[in-house]
């Protein structure tokens, strides 16, 4: 049996049918799109770039301004979100790659929800950390996910074979030209459709602090 990868298992799940999960429809989607709207007016973002953007339901509820970029490993996924948007008027704002030459480095803005904790390896889990807190020049990022080392769900079951937690907030302090501006717990909604609050999900709002901006070229 082939090992199970974070490419493999996404990619897998999209060509048979499946979608992005609970976290990219119905409820939890919907306060998703209302925090990172609410951001996007206050901090006046004009460009986005997403780092994981699956299947692309979440971000037809978000404000674009004049650029999104949408990132994923999976080729099926950046087929799902091109189908998506081809027929919204303004369909030229959104552009999706599986390619990391093609991510939107100077983007005001990036997203990484509900990324964190699906990389099941440990070289793409660094390689995402350095791709979002080292590489990228944005001015701000927006982390969805968990705060935890521990590969239990809330009730004490085992997570899913596709999702392997990491503590958040003691990586973020190895990158100090970034700085966490506030915090809020995220919703979970289960098979059921029963909304867990506050949930172990939160959503992090960082800034690049001002002394220590990336140069101008």
């Amino acid at each position: 049996m082939d090992k199970l990868t974070t490419k493999s298992y996404w990619e897998n799940r999209y060509l048979q049918g499946g979608n992005s999960g609970y976290g990219s429809y119905g409820q939890e989607a919907a306060m998703k799109a209302t925090m990172i709207n609410h951001w996007i007016k206050e901090f006046d973002i004009k460009t986005i770039q997403e780092i994981g953007c699956g299947d692309g339901n979440n971000l037809l509820m978000y404000n674009v301004r004049m650029q999104y970029t949408g990132y994923d490993i999976s080729p099926k996924a950046i087929e799902l979100c091109r189908l998506k948007t081809k027929n919204i008027r303004n369909t030229l704002m959104y552009y999706f790659t599986t390619e990391l030459k093609d991510i939107d480095y100077d983007a005001d803005l990036c997203l990484c929800l509900d990324v964190w904790f699906h990389q099941l390896e440990e070289k793409d889990f660094q390689d995402l950390c350095t791709l979002l807190f080292v590489t990228g020049k944005w001015k701000y990022i927006i982390c969805y996910t968990t705060d935890s080392n521990s590969q239990l769900m809330p009730d004490g079951t085992p997570m899913a074979s596709h999702m392997f937690q990491r503590e958040f907030l003691s990586k973020v302090q190895e990158y100090s030209q970034w700085e966490i501006i506030y915090w809020i717990s995220g919703i979970q909604v289960n098979e059921s459709q029963n909304i867990q609050f506050p949930s172990d999900k939160r959503f992090y709002l960082l800034r690049r602090k001002k002394d220590l901006q990336v140069p101008k070229e």
